[in-house]
């Protein structure tokens, strides 16, 4: 459903906003940038792996659970390098703010169905409001 999808790019806007608003504060980009699967799953309790598949497309990677990696990741963590994850993280929130501007359109959510324009330039980060 429309609905539940705007639910997770809503959560993963979320998320992602919280880690780029706080790059120049080490404390609060320590505090945003790992985030606790169960806690993905508590937020989004359909389909989470859909959530959790934006969420690796702009930056997060799954952190291990124990130092060989065998057990289920307990976390997702933004990074590690602030330059690599930067341009994802930041044309995922312009993706995420195309999308809900056309499901508030007065043709609203048939709208959703059209090609999404996937390119993204200074001019549409510039009109980012956080």
């Amino acid at each position: 459903l429309p609905q539940q999808a705007l639910g997770q790019l809503a959560f993963v806007e979320r998320a992602v906003a919280m880690v780029v608003t706080h790059l120049t504060d080490p404390a609060g980009l320590a505090k945003f940038r790992r985030l606790r699967r169960s806690a993905l799953h508590k937020q989004v309790p359909t389909k989470p792996e859909h959530a959790e598949a934006l969420l690796r497309a702009a930056g997060f990677a799954p952190v291990p659970a124990d130092p060989g990696g065998s057990g289920a990741p307990e976390f997702m963590e933004w990074g590690p390098g602030e330059a690599e994850a930067l341009a994802p993280a930041v044309a995922m929130l312009v993706l995420i703010a195309r999308v809900q501007k056309r499901a508030k359109a007065p043709s609203g959510m048939r709208s959703l169905a059209a090609p999404l324009d996937l390119d993204v330039g200074a001019a549409d980060v510039a009109q980012l409001e956080y």
